[in-house]
């Protein structure tokens, strides 16, 4: 057992925290000021995103004494969250990473190999949950005025949210690698993972919105009616979490203690499962030929770099940097479409599922009034600046350069285009991304022409803007140093400091929107995109005077 504690140790260092260490006194202190920005920042962006869900909860519950329903909504939520951000978890962690080379010759058990990179893929599934579920968690607490025991209960369920549904991803991944073989090409083995996501998605959409139909002139008014309506499709669709909400509901009573009793063994069961049967499916999978096949790389010749340009050229390289690895595709481009394609894919499939057509909504008159709110339109960028949140584009694109990275330094292009163009992708994988969500209402709403510029021209600029620091983050530190690329991108502390930065600029948003809320502030939207634009392309302006004067000195941490 204590190899176990002691692989998990080495394990979370070399897939989440690789490369902090170091022994040279000043980079320590450097380092240990960057810890603490870091955790700064956190804390804002927790406090600005929770504070807000415990207080409307906690409004909400005032009103209607609906925690029972709150409480089955939300671990079910919890668990869906899980299987989809499970499966990119698993298969980085247990196929995409080469430390198992180093690890299968020394005298550890299989068992307790299993098991540590399981305990270490199950840890990347709390970094969503925490944000998003914990403070509805304890916004329930707050609402229903509860003890301290409460908060115990609730941090142990917690707790043990994603380990059934971890488990039950990563046996689905198991299985079919080891009765396929689809281990032997990397890029085919990504895409199926990628299947696996949207069968579960849109599998799950259709259940709620066709098999899981109720009938809405039936429920009434009442909570009773409505938890008799609702609420059994979800234990039946999420067993596994009825003992942890029945733990939640009855936390002062002993059906309470009982119930967790009887969660947490169900957890252990499925963690003794990982242990003792997880160990032999997955070392099968290993005897498997690792790697895919490697085409051979296009010289490009020098007549159409002259007739392209050099920034046609550069666009290129980066693109199919990202091309030929299959986890530069999945954390990069991937990851980035997935939430809106499933998003709009979800809101098709339920406008044809109720049977009603866009001329149907397209007479609603109350959006268009809306639009003109600024409390609205602040919502509004702060949505789309999240939609951008997962992008880890620009803050890894100079680790993804590896041991290639000094060639940035002999080419005959000034770093400060190479930088741009780094930026550029990024900024287009960003918007596409944005624009996939966004096309949707539009069309559907018919949002007029001027205020759709308004959201994307300062939506533009601070993505640019955003996108400018992330590159910075990885000139300042990049990652160059690896032999497997899941070091660049999953393994990255730049990629986590950017995405919190983003999730930073959507509580700015919020936070302002809440002002002009509570205030009652009124003014015209367009003015309000006007000072939005003109404010951060100041700032924007100053980052590229910045980045140009800088040119020779951009690229001196890259060796």
């Amino acid at each position: 057992m204590s190899k176990l504690w002691l692989l998990t140790k080495v394990l979370m260092k070399t897939n989440l925290l690789s490369g902090m260490s170091d022994t040279n006194n000043k980079k320590n202190k450097k380092r240990a000021l960057s810890w603490i920005g870091i955790g700064l920042l956190l804390v804002f962006v927790l406090c600005s995103l929770g504070i807000p869900v415990v207080i409307s909860i906690d409004s909400l519950l005032e009103v209607v004494p609906m925690q029972k329903i709150i409480l089955s909504v939300i671990l079910p939520l919890a668990g869906i969250t899980t299987i989809i951000f499970s499966v990119f978890s698993v298969v980085n962690v247990f196929y995409m990473s080469k430390d198992i080379e180093y690890i299968l010759p020394l005298p550890i058990k299989p068992k307790d190999i299993m098991l540590a990179k399981f305990l270490v893929s199950l840890i990347n599934s709390y970094y969503i949950l925490f944000m998003f579920i914990f403070p509805c968690l304890i916004g329930v607490g707050v609402g229903i005025d509860a003890s301290v025991l409460y908060y115990i209960y609730m941090f142990l369920v917690f707790i043990l949210l994603p380990v059934i549904p971890s488990v039950i991803v990563t046996f689905i991944i198991l299985v079919i690698t080891k009765f396929t073989g689809i281990i032997k090409n990397k890029d085919l083995f990504m895409y199926v993972s990628m299947a696996l996501i949207l069968v579960f998605a849109f599998g799950y959409n259709y259940i709620i919105q066709n098999v899981i139909s109720v009938d809405v002139d039936n429920i009434g008014n009442t909570l009773q009616s409505l938890e008799s309506s609702v609420l059994p499709y979800f234990k039946a669709l999420f067993p596994f979490y009825n003992s942890g909400v029945t733990t939640l509901i009855n936390y002062n009573n002993l059906n309470g203690l009982f119930a967790f009793i009887t969660f947490l063994g169900s957890n252990i069961i499925a963690l003794l499962l990982v242990y003792y049967l997880g160990d032999n499916l997955y070392l099968k999978t290993l005897t498997i030929t690792r790697g895919s096949k490697k085409k051979k790389d296009k010289i490009e010749d020098v007549v159409e770099v002259k007739k392209k340009g050099t920034f046609y050229w550069l666009l290129k390289k980066e693109w199919l940097t990202i091309k030929r690895s299959p986890i530069f595709m999945l954390n990069i481009v991937i990851i980035v479409f997935l939430m809106p394609f499933i998003l709009v894919v979800s809101f098709v499939f339920a406008f044809i599922s109720e049977g009603m057509e866009f001329n149907q909504v397209l007479e609603l008159e109350a959006v268009s009034k809306s639009l003109s709110n600024p409390f609205i339109y602040l919502i509004i960028m702060a949505v789309a600046v999240f939609f951008t949140s997962t992008s880890i584009a620009a803050s890894t694109s100079i680790s993804r350069e590896g041991s290639n990275a000094w060639v940035m330094k002999v080419i005959p292009v000034s770093y400060f285009k190479q930088i741009n163009v780094k930026v550029f992708f990024a900024v287009v994988l960003d918007m596409l991304g944005v624009i996939i969500v966004g096309i949707f209402p539009i069309i559907m709403f018919k949002i007029p022409f001027y205020y759709v510029i308004s959201v994307f021209i300062p939506l533009l600029i601070i993505v640019v803007l955003l996108n400018y620091f992330n590159v910075f983050l990885d000139l300042k530190r990049p990652r160059i140093k690896w032999n497997e690329e899941a070091v660049a991108v999953k393994q990255n502390l730049n990629g986590l400091v950017s995405m919190l930065m983003t999730m930073a600029v959507c509580a700015i948003f919020g936070i302002i929107a809440i002002v002009f809320y509570m205030f009652d502030i009124k003014i015209n939207v367009m003015l309000l995109a006007l000072v939005i634009s003109i404010l951060s392309g100041v700032i924007l302006t100053v980052v590229i005077y910045r980045f140009y004067k800088k040119n020779d000195k951009l690229l001196e941490n890259v060796d």
